[in-house]
């Protein structure tokens, strides 16, 4: 599994935690008040044909836990050989905000 790493190259919102390696995979984890807690995601996956898209996109969304999105989405990375690392993640701002 390739480990993904935080986003640092440019300024995230406070309520949002962004992963990224450039050119092949980018995850957001944010609260949107309609859905919960949203786990946006693509991977770059390899073209079977010409006319096929080079992305695969996914969003997961849990309306009453970010630990619980954030497990589902693990699962649907690890189909396509990625990871985060979320033992060391905070809630708090994303609860502030649900507030």
């Amino acid at each position: 599994m390739i480990l993904i790493p935080r986003a640092t190259s440019h300024n995230t919102q406070k309520s949002t935690y962004e992963w990224r390696i450039r050119r092949r995979v980018s995850v957001a984890l944010t609260y949107i008040e309609a859905y919960g807690y949203t786990i946006m995601a693509k991977v770059k996956i390899k073209k079977k044909y010409f006319w096929n898209r080079s992305w695969k996109t996914f969003t997961v969304y849990d309306i009453s836990n970010p630990e619980k999105a954030l497990k589902k989405a693990i699962e649907l990375l690890e189909d396509y050989g990625f990871t985060i690392d979320a033992k060391n993640l905070s809630f708090e701002d994303l609860m502030i905000q649900k507030s």
